[in-house]
């Protein structure tokens, strides 16, 4: 879910629409893109303190690494 501000929090009980993103492949096996369903934006690392969904192009701060454990 994202505030009006676009701040992503992570505090519902069930999956709504504010929760759904489209995971897109970034140009590498590991590099992925989010993009928000509710407003069509990306998911952005906001200088690397929190998460927005302000973005309307993805560029570097929108870019994330998948680890698999």
């Amino acid at each position: 879910m994202f505030e009006p501000n676009g701040r992503v929090v992570a505090d519902r009980t069930s999956i709504g629409a504010w929760e759904k993103f489209i995971l897109y492949n970034g140009g590498d096996n590991r590099i992925y893109v989010l993009q928000a369903l509710s407003n069509g934006r990306y998911i952005s690392a906001n200088g690397g303190r929190e998460l927005t969904a302000t973005s309307y192009v993805a560029g570097s701060w929108e870019r994330f690494v998948i680890v698999y454990f």
